[in-house]
């Protein structure tokens, strides 16, 4: 898959879909083949999950991310190598290629973000979990957000609100490669025009086509404190809802080249698909048919 300047790639992955979403049949060929796709060190973090969902959900994602970057650099996925900046975010070990890339997971849904023009940050959440939200918010929101936060009267309205807000700190901390070193309350999202927008098109998730492009949405206005970030008008932003249960947000950020040339916003590109196929031996670049940068 080729990757047009300017272009984010964003798959979905749903994880209920056979074979994951029957963890327990080992005897699965492509459970199996996945897990020989793991390197030495992934392989021990593999082992180590002793609760079945969380540990295929995993599996899955290393399997999907070797999948796609194999895609995308036309190599096998198998033997890519991959290593963890300062901050633990995965990065391609080969720093001469350029692709930027992003990994989120929750229940259900699997996010991986590919560009070659932006640093990016994906994250998905899972909004029906059991999480007191009023409670975090009061730890990780600006002052304004949590102003905005406390105008919905209805709860569901107020818990929606607060995975949007959630998500996209969750993506730009991500895209930043820096996780919670970055101070999220130094930052902050405001409802109203912004500086960047993305036009909605209708996708769901039953009958959806296998690729949309642009179902994402920001009517936000981003800001930073200046030892946060002195260019927040450099990053873009979007939202999307892949169905009732999961908020998805990116953040990216425009290189000197996209600037050059005159793009405004990144073209999205959102593709859904259920597990990536075990490649064969004779699959070279394993299409079988988190982050990071390098």
């Amino acid at each position: 898959m080729q990757l047009r300047q300017g272009e984010i790639a964003i798959y979905q992955v749903w994880l209920d879909a056979p074979p994951l979403s029957h963890p327990g049949h080992r005897a699965s060929e492509a459970y199996e083949a996945y897990e020989g796709w793991l390197s030495a060190a992934e392989r021990v973090r593999f082992e180590r999950f002793r609760v079945e969902k969380p540990r295929a959900a995993f599996l899955l994602g290393r399997a999907t991310l070797r999948s796609v970057l194999g895609q995308h650099l036309n190599v096998d996925g198998r033997r890519i190598e991959l290593k963890e900046n300062d901050y633990g975010r995965p990065e391609l070990a080969a720093p001469e290629t350029n692709l930027f890339f992003n990994l989120s997971h929750t229940s259900g849904l699997l996010a991986l973000a590919v560009s070659r023009d932006h640093e990016v940050g994906i994250d998905v959440e899972y909004c029906a979990r059991s999480t007191d939200t009023d409670a975090i918010a009061e730890h990780v929101f600006a002052v304004e957000e949590l102003m905005e936060l406390r105008t919905f009267k209805d709860p569901a309205a107020r818990r929606r609100h607060f995975f949007k807000l959630w998500t996209l700190k969750e993506a730009y901390i991500k895209a930043r490669g820096m996780g919670l070193a970055l101070p999220l309350k130094d930052m902050a999202f405001i409802r109203g025009t912004s500086h960047m927008t993305t036009c909605p098109t209708e996708s769901g998730r039953a009958g959806s086509p296998d690729e949309t492009e642009d179902p994402f949405t920001f009517d936000f206005r981003f800001q930073a404190a200046g030892h946060v970030d002195p260019r927040p008008d450099a990053w873009c932003f979007g939202l999307h809802a892949p169905d009732a249960l999961h908020q998805m947000a990116f953040a990216a950020w425009h290189t000197e080249a996209v600037r050059r040339a005159g793009h405004v916003r990144p073209k999205i590109r959102l593709l859904s698909r259920y597990w990536p196929p075990p490649p064969t031996d004779g699959d070279s670049d394993g299409d079988g048919d988190g982050d990071g940068r390098a």
